[in-house]
This record gives structure tokens, C-alpha cells and sequence, in this order.
């Protein structure tokens, strides 16, 4: 399955709750009622960055990551660090993102927050 990889990473985020997790299964069921929730997810990956877009690898498995970013100070490491074509462990990293679908119907991940490693 194509996102088991990402789903295993991601956990629910709320402003009053602590992260928990989310079972895979239920969230590659029902993600399309995710959409418009906060997740976090941990050790991902981002290469390929434009202004716009990402690719998010998550143990082999590959997600879109799109505009809007939370904090564009954030977009000068990842565009300064991210862009090449190959994943580098320099660009290993926590998000948190909203779930949303893209043009085709397909999952992908918006308002990304990245938290830059030290």
C-alpha cells in the first residue's frame, strides 16, 4: 500500500491534547474524512523543494507536501538545503500538515510547518 509507510509516522495533533497515534488502517480508509485535520509526522524526508512543492519520502513511501508553508524562514533552509533530486539526511525532519486532496483526488499534505533539525 502506498502510504502504509506514511501512515505508520503519522500521529494526531491538537492544540489541548498530547500527539497519540493513529492507526494506519482506519487513517488509509478514512483519510478522505481527514481532510482539513492537523497530523504530525516524524523522520520524513523532503527533496526535490520549489517555492510551491515537495516530495516527502516517509520509509520508501512518497507524499506530496504543498503550499501554503507555515513559516517561509523555514522555505530558505528548505530551498537552500531540500532541492536536490535525491533524498539527503540533511532534509530529515518532523512536519506537521494538513490533510487535504490534490487535483486528482489523491492525498497530499498542506500548511506544512516544517521543524528545521539543529
Amino acid at each position: 500500500m502506498r502510504y502504509m509507510g506514511l501512515l505508520l509516522a503519522l500521529v494526531a495533533t491538537s492544540a489541548f491534547a498530547q500527539d497519540k497515534p493513529i492507526d494506519p488502517v482506519d487513517f488509509l480508509v478514512d483519510w478522505q474524512s481527514e481532510i482539513g485535520q492537523r497530523f504530525r509526522i516524524h523522520d520524513i524526508t523532503i527533496y526535490g523543494a520549489t517555492p510551491e512543492v515537495a516530495t516527502g519520502v516517509l520509509d520508501k513511501q512518497y507524499v506530496t507536501l504543498h503550499e501554503p508553508w507555515q513559516d517561509m524562514n523555514d522555505m530558505r533552509f528548505i530551498l537552500r538545503n531540500c532541492a536536490a533530486l535525491l533524498p539527503s539526511d540533511t532534509c530529515k525532519m518532523t512536519i506537521t500538515a494538513t490533510v487535504a486532496k490534490d487535483f486528482i483526488g489523491k492525498l497530499q499534505l498542506v500548511d506544512v510547518d516544517f521543524e528545521i533539525p539543529k
